[in-house]
């Protein structure tokens, strides 16, 4: 209880302590993260969809090959 009790300590300090940043944002910045955002979705997604197809291709082969030994009929 008393390392949470000295966490929200430090916080409040900080909090209260703070500066003014004196920093501007314009409007593309908004822009230029939305865009960012949306790249990276859509890059994780292309991912996702390539490796989704190796491991559909891979179980595919691994499964088609094991059911061609089972169909046989000895001899």
């Amino acid at each position: 209880m008393g390392m949470s009790r000295m966490v929200v300590a430090v916080v409040a300090l900080f909090c209260v302590l703070t500066s003014p940043a004196q920093a501007y944002l314009d409007p593309g910045t908004g822009s230029m993260l939305i865009q960012a955002t949306i790249g990276i979705i859509v890059g994780a997604l292309f991912t996702i969809k390539v490796y989704w197809q190796k491991v559909r291709n891979f179980m595919g082969r691994l499964f088609k090959g094991s059911s061609q030994n089972t169909d046989s009929k000895p001899e």
